[in-house]
């Protein structure tokens, strides 16, 4: 547990799991730091990222099939990113020996009002694939309410921490183009931004228009 004040990060519980999707449901929509927000602060230059994320949206309330649109954007969060949809056993379950890096964190912060009581403010995830001391960082995400309070640092150090310790080498993540605050802060963390990577697709989304991916690397 990485105390800082009324902030710390733990390993994710399986209690957790509708918290770490609000998270993610107002980290994705809401907050001038959001993709959404991105997404419209960059039509005038970039108007297909636009119309992707307003696809996708339009896709949640279609499988909703007739419930609210809070109900349709979870539905294609979880769709978008399966590995969420059962942490323990995509980041918790190991590989042989349960020696592997992978892992999910959250990061809570102690309400002001009730003394003792912690929300879920943040996550992060790390995968180790296979044996070879290189892991995928994943799903960085502070809800709006919480931004600006260096949680998403805390959530990255917990990350590179662990990876280090687990003898990783190398760590890799990717996010967008519509999302240009999460770029600079990679970038002011030390990542090296890549051009591509080999086996990945060079954009993200669904039929077709889609949002062009931004790469990083890191070596520990």
């Amino acid at each position: 547990m990485t105390p800082r004040s009324n902030i710390r990060v733990r390993p994710f519980r399986p209690y957790d799991h509708k918290d770490v999707q609000r998270v993610v449901l107002e980290s994705a929509t809401r907050g001038d730091e959001s993709p959404y927000r991105g997404a419209m602060k960059a039509v005038l230059t970039h108007p297909l990222i636009c119309v992707a994320y307003a696809a996708l949206l339009l896709d949640a309330v279609l499988l909703a099939r007739g419930k609210n649109i809070v109900a349709g954007i979870i539905v294609a969060t979880q769709a978008l990113r399966e590995d969420l949809g059962d942490i323990p056993k995509y980041y918790q379950s190991g590989g042989p020996g349960r020696e592997w890096a992978s892992e999910f964190w959250v990061a809570e912060v102690e309400s002001s009002t009730h003394p003792g009581s912690w929300d879920i403010a943040g996550c992060i995830g790390l995968k180790q694939s296979d044996a070879d001391p290189k892991a995928h960082v994943r799903r960085l995400f502070v809800s709006h309410h919480y931004r600006k309070r260096g949680i998403a640092g805390m959530l990255s150090r917990t990350v590179l921490e662990h990876a280090k310790a687990h003898g990783m080498r190398y760590l890799y993540l990717e996010t967008t183009k519509a999302q240009p605050i999460a770029i600079s802060f990679y970038e002011k963390q030390g990542w090296r931004r890549t051009v591509t990577r080999p086996g990945w697709p060079s954009q993200f989304g669904t039929g077709l228009v889609k949002v062009p991916l931004v790469f990083f690397e890191l070596e520990l």
